[in-house]
């Protein structure tokens, strides 16, 4: 915004005046705006003053023009920012909730999934360490009165159990049938759904979950289990990071490819082995969710994930990552949620798979 005040050079004290109309202007034209687990930031040039005050801060920028006549011209822009997180501490459930948007403007908004859980260490080596939660922010503008809908997904857990241990929100990827070991399991995924009118979070149909969404933020892949008594590793099997803005590999959907909604995905990452092998990692859910990997024999399977229809893999809710099986991590929940990994064979504990990552969407 910006305001314009005119008045003679020689009559009062121009500086004091030009504070004046700074502070009278800031007072006038400040606009809040608050989103949950989002931050907002605008940078500014030229930056004369800012004032903070129990974490609401207003940042100004000035222009004086000399009009030359005895009249100068002081144009300046302020803005007033405040930032909000919700935070999701448990590891069981997710944490939902609802922003009514107070006011038109643009907002930039921030969005991070639930992070996977590292694998058990054993006395031969270490387990992998959980991948870390996707990341997607942005810009958008949005009018008065509309209902932004949260959803936060938990941080995956370890877990001996089978079916057990996936991050809440779209389902991590739990402990896979068989295994006596604990491992590492997929993060859940969050995710920010827009409506024109109120809203509240029991009142969003799983339909309307499929069409109204704008921002998903995916899990991290479960770290798997350390190596087998007597068979060294050559690495570790960590779990893959969930789609990240800017580190992951992104492509474009259009809505005819995306059931009507048009946006851009971003690769969650493949596990990592502890051998030699990649042939039994999870791998990263993209467009389309990870595919699960079998053992050497094709005895043991780890699964695929889910895509955000719900329609790839129907063991599953939408978006939820694959589990795993033996000792491998499971996969992270996403946009398309990434698969379990395993290992070489049930007899041989060794070339363990972490979990694929989650894929975001813008």
């Amino acid at each position: 915004m910006k305001y314009t005040m005119r008045h003679a050079k020689p009559q009062v004290n121009t500086t004091a005046r030009r504070w004046l109309s700074l502070l009278l202007a800031a007072a006038l034209l400040v606009q809040i705006w608050l989103l949950p687990e989002f931050a907002f930031a605008i940078d500014r040039t030229n930056q004369i003053t800012q004032v903070v005050q129990d974490g609401f801060s207003i940042d100004a920028d000035k222009a004086v023009e000399d009009l030359d006549n005895g009249i100068f011209k002081l144009n300046f822009t302020a803005d007033a920012h405040v930032k909000t997180q919700v935070l999701n501490n448990s590891a069981t459930t997710a944490r939902n909730g609802v922003f009514v948007v107070p006011q038109s403007g643009y907002y930039l908004m921030e969005l991070w999934g639930g992070a996977g859980h590292d694998g058990y260490h054993t006395t031969q080596s270490d387990g992998g360490v959980g991948g870390a939660s996707g990341y997607v922010y942005g810009y958008r503008w949005l009018e008065e009165g509309q209902t932004l809908v949260y959803h936060i997904g938990s941080n995956g857990q370890t877990a001996m159990r089978s079916d057990m241990g996936g991050g809440a929100n779209g389902d991590g990827g739990d402990h896979g049938e068989t295994g006596i070991f604990e491992v590492g399991c997929g993060g859940g995924f969050s995710a920010l759904y827009l409506f024109d009118d109120a809203r509240t979070t029991s009142t969003v149909t799983e339909q309307e979950k499929m069409t109204n969404y704008i921002m998903i933020a995916g899990g991290g892949g479960g770290g798997g289990t350390g190596n087998q008594w007597l068979i060294n590793a050559t690495g570790t099997a960590d779990g893959g990071r969930g789609g990240h803005v800017t580190i992951s590999q992104s492509g474009h959907l259009t809505a005819e490819d995306n059931s009507g909604v048009a946006g851009t995905f971003f690769r969650g990452s493949n596990g990592r082995s502890s051998g030699t092998s990649t042939s039994y990692i999870g791998r990263g859910g993209g467009s389309v969710p990870g595919r699960g990997v079998s053992t050497s024999g094709g005895e043991y399977t780890s699964q695929d994930g889910n895509d955000w229809s719900g329609t790839f893999n129907t063991l599953y809710d939408y978006g939820a990552g694959g589990d795993s099986d033996l000792r491998g991590g499971g996969g992270g929940a996403g946009f398309c949620g990434g698969s379990g990994g395993i290992m070489v064979g049930v007899a041989f504990a060794s070339d363990i798979g972490g979990g694929g990552g989650g894929s975001s969407f813008i």
